[in-house]
Formats: C-alpha cells, structure tokens, sequence
C-alpha cells in the first residue's frame, strides 16, 4: 500500500495488478454467479511503475496498454470498454 500510494503522490497515477493463484492463496476457489466459471482465489496485489507502463488508444478511449520492463519483456493486457 504504502508503493501505491507514493506512486499517487510522485506520479498522480497508480497501476495495481492482481494476482489470482490458488497455490498461493489461503482463500478457496469460488463460483462466478453470471457465468458460473470457476474463480481462484487472490493471492496478492503488487504496485506497476507507471514509467514502465505504455498505451495504446483510438478516438481517446484506452484500447490496449502493456508493460515494459527494463529487460525489454512485455506483458500485454487489454481492457475492453
């Protein structure tokens, strides 16, 4: 919490990423009540420099961001409006 919240201070801005794996968890798998899929439990939350974050945009609406990491790997998330 306390990386989330300087990062609001430093940047104005702050990227959390969720991390769901039931080996690292101490909660159990749970029902998703619309579509009855199986949900495994949060095992942490961990802080994303915003410097290492990128987007992709059409017309002013978030398409697409990724994370670039000083190693040159990427990870890819899209984000559906």
């Amino acid at each position: 919490m306390r990386l989330i919240g300087s990062s609001l201070v430093k940047k104005s801005n702050a990227f959390i990423v969720k991390v769901r794996d039931e080996d690292a968890s101490g909660g159990r798998i749970r029902k998703d009540p619309n579509t009855g899929d199986d949900i495994p439990p949060i095992a942490g939350y961990f802080s994303m420099p915003a410097e290492t974050v990128e987007f992709s945009a059409s017309d002013n609406i978030l398409i697409m961001y990724r994370q670039r990491t000083p190693i040159g790997q990427m990870r890819h998330s899209c984000q559906k409006m």
